[in-house]
């Protein structure tokens, strides 16, 4: 196979009809999705499985492309497949390109099956992973409003050739050029452009992993909501927690104006494509088209039906949990303190609770995360000498309601009585997790992600330390 490495993981051969073969390998053909690429999956008799795409000659540039964001990507810690290899066939016709292959199912097969708290959770591994992603590296010097506009226009004129008509059109133009000077002074990130369920993999063990990066591009990360067209059909819980997962909570107005205006301009060009790849779709996009305008009461109200509608935590749903990395998220509501002493881990038990749970709380208006775990933890804990170290972020979650808040890990050296006026009856040490959780739900969650972080970080930098 010509340009390819000269020991290649899989040795292959496609032939001019572009079918491919594998030595030692069973190529099995993928059916699904929209990608002119031809999919296989190559499986040996050890179980040694792969992800087989193959294009037309003239696609190996941007395939190479794709090839270095997923490569960065797999280097930077994402879950995404490992670009293995790409070259071009003899004869010049076809190009390939190998990749690991991440195995479970798609996230729009597993919604169904899950409950609305699940799919929350699920939409808030999503948000997360989304975020990450948009801190990919991009070029500088992006402008935004210009590369809308252009892309807009050209949608436009694409609708106008191709015959058919979306319902409420008029009301779709005339949002959109209302609103089109919000798209000015926007950041400029890395975008999937393809970012939903769809795209997503559900691992067995919980795992989620992105796929299909072909469409990446770079400009405001915003925009790259706009593939949750897909998702809000099939649960609004998951959406609303790729929102609360994005950005650790509710997202500011101006995020829904702006989702409006992507959603508005997408379906535009939407429907000419779906005209031109198959007819039969012509109708399924006119019928999201009827979506976005009841979603958004024929673009009257900033925020959509689906977000305001189920989303109230019953009382006795418990609180869960969902961690990320330290600085996902740029504002927060509470800490946690997992406080050592002595080797043995510090909880509290409420005066009106028989339960135990770590230090923590409200961060008050105009405090810090670090001043307030540091309050929080001679408050709760009576620590009065101790050093801290901010750990991870996390959400707290109860069906589809959540806040953000920020992890820290306090090394107590001196332990004094819990003052006067504190919430907590006593204080205990404990060498593990206590039987008893206030928070049997979220609890363990932080606790194991707080083992492996200590495991990363056995020597903490005095740079981080507080006290």
């Amino acid at each position: 196979m010509a340009d390819q490495p000269e020991h290649p993981i899989v040795r292959l051969h496609i032939n001019a009809d572009g079918q491919p073969t594998a030595e030692a390998f069973r190529v099995e053909p993928l059916a699904g999705g929209f990608s002119s690429d031809r999919k296989y999956r190559l499986e040996s008799a050890e179980g040694q499985q792969f992800l087989l795409r193959v294009s037309g000659a003239e696609a190996l540039g941007r395939k190479r492309e794709v090839f270095a964001v997923m490569q960065t990507a797999a280097r930077q810690g994402l879950p995404v497949p490992t670009p293995l290899e790409i070259g071009l066939c003899p004869g010049g016709q076809w190009s390939y390109l190998l990749l690991s292959w991440v195995a479970g199912a798609d996230v729009h097969t597993c919604l169904p099956s899950l409950t609305k708290t699940a799919q929350y959770a699920l939409g808030l591994d999503a948000g997360v992973l989304h975020r990450r992603l948009h801190r990919l590296p991009s070029p500088a010097g992006g402008d935004w409003e210009a590369q809308f506009r252009t892309k807009h226009q050209a949608r436009l004129r694409r609708l106008l050739e191709c015959g058919y008509e979306l319902p409420g059109q008029d009301l779709f133009l005339r949002y959109c050029e209302e609103t089109m000077p919000l798209t000015a002074g926007r950041p400029w990130t890395f975008q999937h452009r393809d970012f939903h369920g769809g795209n997503l993999i559900l691992g067995p063990a919980g795992s989620l992993h992105a796929i299909d990066f072909d469409h990446f591009d770079f400009g405001d990360p915003w925009d790259d909501f706009k593939s949750i067209l897909w998702d809000v059909p099939l649960s609004p819980h998951f959406a609303a927690g790729r929102v609360h997962g994005y950005f650790g909570g509710d997202p500011p107005v101006l995020f829904w104006q702006l989702l409006a205006l992507s959603l508005a301009t997408n379906i535009l060009g939407l429907l000419p494509w779906a005209a031109a790849f198959d007819p039969g779709k012509a109708a399924d996009i006119q019928t999201r088209a009827l979506d976005i305008l009841r979603w958004f009461d024929n673009f009257r109200v900033p925020v959509p039906a689906w977000y305001q509608t189920d989303t109230a935590s019953p009382q006795d749903e418990p609180l869960r949990a969902a961690t990320a990395a330290l600085h996902t998220f740029e504002t927060f509501r509470y800490t946690v303190i997992f406080a050592r002493y002595g080797g043995q881990w510090l909880y509290a038990r409420h005066k009106e609770r028989n339960t135990w749970e770590t230090a923590g709380g409200h961060i008050e208006p105009g405090e810090t995360p670090l001043a307030c775990a540091k309050r929080e933890l001679f408050e709760e804990t009576g620590a009065v000498k101790f050093d801290i170290y901010p750990a991870f972020d996390y959400i707290g979650h109860r069906a589809a309601a959540s806040s953000c808040g920020q992890v820290f890990f306090a090394d107590v050296a001196e332990l004094g009585a819990i003052p006067p006026g504190s919430e907590m009856a006593e204080v205990r040490a404990f060498a593990t997790l206590p039987d008893k959780m206030t928070y049997p739900a979220a609890l363990p969650v932080l606790y194991a992600e707080m083992q492996k972080w200590l495991e990363s970080n056995p020597n903490r930098p005095k740079d981080g330390a507080f006290g």
